[in-house]
């Protein structure tokens, strides 16, 4: 999947699910946004990797915090108002999925 790919289809899945009640707050476009940024960062960080055809140890490894970044600034602008909807929860759980599914 090339990297523009990703970011479409990250960002289509989670507005999906913020859809799916009707209304995407500004709580969920937060948090949306927020993973819109760090998927695009890692984009970035995937494109420079692949400019060898090789993705090193090292690379991998910057690859693999940078995934698990993306899902803890999610919940921390979940957590924002002190609390995590319902509605985040299905966000930050159809996140986890799609990074679940990314291969480097």
């Amino acid at each position: 999947m090339n990297n523009n790919n990703l970011l479409t289809s990250t960002i289509r899945e989670l507005m999906e699910q913020a859809k799916e009640d009707g209304v995407i707050t500004l709580d969920e476009f937060e948090i949306i946004e927020q993973v819109r940024i760090d998927v695009n960062n890692y984009t970035e960080l995937l494109r420079k990797a692949y400019e060898d055809n090789i993705i090193t140890e090292v690379e991998q490894f910057h690859l693999n915090k940078l995934k698990d970044r993306i899902k803890t600034q999610a919940e921390k602008v979940a957590r924002t108002d002190g609390k995590i909807t319902e509605e985040e929860k299905e966000i930050l759980e159809a996140l986890s999925r799609v990074l679940i599914n990314i291969s480097n």
